[in-house]
Parts: structure tokens; C-alpha cells; sequence
């Protein structure tokens, strides 16, 4: 089988330099993106189609949603009151097309525009009203081209359209994401990243977002009925956890290890995940995790903090990627709930769920079992 085409369209032709990085050219990317799929898709194009490859249109599209900057500044600076798409865009690129085929052209362009805008509506990047600072997107597709291939290659991807719905939700219910690690040096690092959301007033804690699991859909048994075949792994950590670019290289990487290693369950092992599973990461005799804590497991609970609606993203389309919330545990916690139901277990934990986690905690099951043993 052949791979699925790769993304013609690049972030990097937005930019000169870092300075470049800017939400409005972020923008013009998407807007070339929408703009592509329009003429690619159009049955009055289909001359135009012919007449120009793959590598054509990407270049006109580019050209044109650059162009588009002088509309934007002319409506913004009270010249014109709306955005207008004028002829001389196309006139200037093709000189030699016909009027007609120039017009079916703006069409497309039109269409893209206001498709482009519906969105603009719930993403928080806010592209125009804050046009000149600076767009992390820009970095992170740096580091990935985002394809999505097929089930003959070794790893899936999100497509852009798909990638950009999953970060504009991590947006819209998490909080604007700060900065991000991949799994360079790591079994993940061609197909996952996670999304680091700083501390603010209204959330003060870390939030870390996992964004490449979703992208397999994963085979979930009949017996778990209602269970999404695609996830995003959530985990909320104290504000005084001590992030930094160098994290995982210190004793403090442990949430991000953790993350990295879950992952691994639904895309090597090809398990899968589901609110109230444990996934228990002792071995050949070791009794803890990772970097400077005594957890040994972790639990997927069906609580998401920001709101209701963070539990799950709806993609393009319309399958949906749920978010779970992943909390670390102590050896007897999770020796604990495999002798229970995880309706016993958020009893036991009440609104500790619900909290942000952090390096130490009071271990809630310590010595149960040993008495309910000697009773």
C-alpha cells in the first residue's frame, strides 16, 4: 500500500526567520490550507486542475493567502469595511487566464475564507486581534510533518485537519499551550508529543496533554461497551513542579515518562486504554517508578478538570478523541483497587482525583491489605 499524500502545504513557508513566527502568518498557513482543499475539491476548477500539478497550486496558495495580508490591513485600518478579494491577486499570478476562470477562482477563495472564519470563532489562538506575538505552532511543526499514514507503516499521525482540531481543543479547555516535549530519545519520538500548559491564576497548576495516541484507533473489547477507540492522555501537577527545558534529563521527568510510557500500550503493544484501567510499571523486582517518587502505577479516571466538554474532541470527521485524566499510585493503592471496583476507588479518593498530582502524597492505602489479611 502507499503512503497517504503528504501535506503539501509546510508551516516553514510562512517564515524567513523566528521573528516571522507570528499568529498572523500562522493565519495565512491555514487560510493556504483551506484555500488548497477548495480548488482541489471544485468541479468548476477541474481546467485549472489540469492545467497546473500538485506543486502549482501549493505555490498559487500559498502566494494568494499571502496577499490576502493587504485585505486584512485595509479593513482593519477603516479602508475598506470588510475583507475584499480582489481580481488583481489572481490577475497578477496568472496574467493570462480568462476573467471567468480568475472569478471561479475568487469563488474558491471565498469559500476557504469563510470556512477558515467559522473556526475562528472557538480557537483561542486569536490569530488577528493578536497578530504580531509570537505562535508556538510554528515550532511544533517544526519538529513533525504530521502525516498520517497507513496501517502498513510503523506509526500513524493525526492529519492537519485533524492535528489542528486537537490543538485548538487543547486551547479552548486546557489553557494556551506554553511549549512542548517530543519523544526524541525515546520508543516515541516519531509519533508523539505532549503539550506543556504553565500555571496561571485561574488554573494554578502544570497541565501536561498528550497529542498523538488519538490518532490509532484502538481496538477496544466487546465487553467494554461505550469505551472511545481513541484517546489523549491528560495529567495535572502542582505548580511547584520543577519544569524546565532540560526536564528529561533530571529526577523531575517523571510525569512526562509516565505519559511517554502509557502510550506505548495502544501503539506497540497494540492494548488499549479506558477510564478506570491500571497500568502498573514495576518490574524484575523494582518497587519504584522513575526520577524521585515511589509511585509504581497509574490509574485512568473519568474526571477532567477545566469543564465537561474537555473530555472530548469531536475531529473533522466526526469521530471523536476522548481526554482522560491520568493519576500516579503507590503500591498498595493499586494493590488496593485490583481487590475492589473503581467505584470503590473513587470513594476511597474522593476529590484527590480531582487534584492536580505532585512528587509526594499520603499513600491512602498503606498496610490495608496486609489487615484485612490477618483478619
Amino acid at each position: 500500500m502507499k503512503k497517504m499524500e503528504i501535506d503539501p502545504i509546510k508551516a516553514k513557508y510562512f517564515y524567513a526567520n523566528n521573528d516571522e513566527k507570528i499568529k498572523l502568518n500562522w493565519f495565512c498557513y491555514e487560510y493556504a490550507w483551506k484555500l488548497y482543499n477548495e480548488i482541489r475539491k471544485s468541479i468548476k476548477l477541474k481546467k485549472y486542475q489540469k492545467q497546473n500539478d500538485q506543486g502549482q497550486i501549493v505555490q498559487f496558495c500559498v502566494y494568494f493567502s499571502k496577499e490576502m495580508k493587504k485585505s486584512i490591513f485595509q479593513k482593519l485600518g477603516g479602508l475598506t469595511n470588510e475583507t475584499v478579494f480582489y481580481e488583481e491577486y489572481v490577475e497578477n499570478y496568472y496574467p493570462k487566464n480568462s476573467k471567468a476562470m480568475n472569478m471561479r477562482i475568487l469563488e474558491a477563495a471565498t469559500k476557504a475564507w469563510d470556512r477558515l472564519l467559522s473556526g475562528c470563532g472557538v480557537c483561542p489562538t486569536r490569530c488577528i486581534s493578536e497578530m504580531y506575538e509570537k505562535c508556538i505552532l510554528f515550532d511544533q511543526f517544526d519538529e513533525e510533518e504530521h502525516l498520517m499514514m497507513d496501517s502498513d507503516e510503523k506509526y500513524l499521525r493525526y492529519s492537519k485537519e485533524e492535528l489542528f482540531c486537537i490543538e485548538s481543543h487543547i486551547q479552548k479547555h486546557f489553557g494556551n499551550i506554553d511549549s512542548f516535549i517530543n519523544g526524541r530519545g525515546t520508543n516515541n519520538e516519531d509519533f508523539l508529543k505532549i503539550d506543556v500548559i504553565k500555571p496561571t491564576g485561574v488554573r494554578n497548576y502544570w497541565t501536561l496533554v498528550t497529542i498523538g495516541i488519538g490518532a490509532y484507533r484502538m481496538n477496544i473489547p466487546k465487553e467494554y461497551v461505550g469505551v472511545r477507540n481513541r484517546t489523549e492522555l491528560v495529567m495535572y501537577i502542582q505548580p511547584d513542579w520543577n519544569f524546565n527545558a532540560d526536564v528529561l534529563n533530571t529526577p523531575d521527568a517523571w510525569p512526562v515518562e509516565m505519559l511517554f510510557r502509557i502510550a506505548q500500550i495502544p501503539i506497540v503493544q497494540k492494548g488499549f486504554l479506558c477510564r478506570g484501567l491500571s497500568v502498573d510499571f514495576t518490574s524484575k523486582g523494582e518497587s519504584t517508578f522513575i526520577g524521585n517518587t515511589n509511585y509504581t502505577s497509574v490509574i485512568i479516571v473519568p474526571y477532567c478538570l477545566p469543564d465537561e466538554d474537555a473530555s472530548v474532541c469531536v475531529l473533522p470527521n466526526t469521530e471523536a478523541v476522548g481526554f482522560s485524566n491520568v493519576f500516579p499510585l503507590y503500591q498498595d493503592e493499586v494493590e488496593f483497587y485490583r481487590s475492589t471496583s473503581i467505584d470503590n476507588m473513587v470513594r476511597k479518593f474522593g476529590t484527590l482525583f480531582k487534584q492536580p498530582v505532585t512528587g509526594e502524597r499520603k499513600n491512602l492505602c498503606q498496610g490495608m491489605l496486609k489487615l484485612t489479611a490477618k483478619k
